[in-house]
């Protein structure tokens, strides 16, 4: 394949092998002035094909050529993803820590969270959203001595936190504590109406109903637990009515209801 440009004195090419077995092209230029050119260049492409025993040249007009309007397509494309590359990279670059973080959370790359969350944690030690937020990490990884560790450095730090208390009850409610889970649910409840938080997580109720759920099943429940079991699921029911878990929430409690325990009894119900 060669490319030619023509101007007003290239008016045709002659293309000939060097032997009979079409080792060599050599290209010949023929000066016609009597008809001159238009002077705006153009560009054809020849396309060469050789045997043994013949030869033979194609001109075709570049904008008429399919192949070259595919392969226009595809340096477009190519030219396009490069950019697309350039720019995600730029993005990346672009991207805090904290926000990189929290995609990894997302993604359960708890390692590279917790690395992240380290380094941040590092530049400002007194970060309690950081203790949290590496103490979450840790506990995914059921690294619990450690997180639980970093948590009453937090405790110490602020007891009134109520962060403090929600990431300790994740990490006993992971370790089928259910006891500590429940206390430290309750205690966040009591922390955040204490501070009028705006951002108070209603899934505490849910939790402190769930724990005390949990321990009906294996170890019992009394009456004063059941009657606060009952409480938080209500509560949360009706803090998050468009909840889908709502309508099983419902059945439960309207079914354990029945099962109230007397004086010092205790429920024991497998739900079975």
């Amino acid at each position: 394949m060669i490319w030619v440009k023509s101007d007003s004195t290239l008016s045709s090419v002659v293309i000939s092998p060097k032997d009979s077995q079409g080792c060599a092209l050599s290209l010949q230029a023929e000066n016609r002035t009597k008809h001159r050119m238009p002077t705006t260049p153009k560009y054809h492409l020849i396309f060469v094909g050789i045997t043994k025993d013949c030869r033979c040249a194609i001109t075709t007009n570049l904008g008429n050529c399919s192949y070259i309007r595919t392969m226009r397509w595809v340096f477009l494309f190519l030219a396009m993803a490069m950019g697309t590359l350039v720019s995600a990279q730029d993005f990346d670059d672009a991207v805090s820590p904290e926000a990189q973080a929290a995609a990894a959370m997302r993604s359960k790359r708890y390692r590279e969270a917790e690395n992240i969350y380290r380094s941040l944690l590092q530049r400002n030690p007194e970060s309690m959203t950081n203790k949290h937020l590496l103490s979450h990490a840790l506990l995914l990884q059921q690294k619990f001595s450690e997180s639980d560790s970093l948590l009453r450095v937090a405790y110490l730090q602020d007891s009134t936190h109520p962060g403090t208390y929600w990431y300790f009850g994740i990490s006993a409610e992971r370790q089928d504590q259910y006891d500590r889970a429940y206390g430290f649910f309750r205690r966040y409840i009591e922390k955040s109406e204490q501070k009028r938080l705006q951002e108070f997580n209603q899934s505490a109720w849910l939790h402190a109903g769930s724990a005390l759920r949990r321990k009906m099943h294996g170890q019992g429940i009394s009456v004063n637990e059941w009657a606060d079991m009952v409480y938080c699921y209500e509560s949360y029911m009706q803090a998050q009515p468009a909840d889908p878990l709502v309508t099983q929430l419902k059945e439960f409690v309207d079914a354990v209801r029945l099962r109230q325990p007397r004086g010092g009894e205790k429920l024991l119900w497998s739900e079975q």
